[in-house]
């Protein structure tokens, strides 16, 4: 039972890892569509 509790909870901590590296990706492509946006304006 140990082993799959164990199994289970690095399969939690990667997909939070992987949902974590989503929302940094998407957040930096708006950051960087925003600021050519801005410079576009200017």
């Amino acid at each position: 039972m140990e082993i799959v509790e164990l199994v289970i909870s690095a399969l939690s901590l990667t997909a939070v890892g992987v949902g974590i590296f989503q929302a940094n990706r998407r957040s930096k492509e708006a950051l960087h569509g925003s600021s050519t946006v801005a410079a576009d304006a200017h």
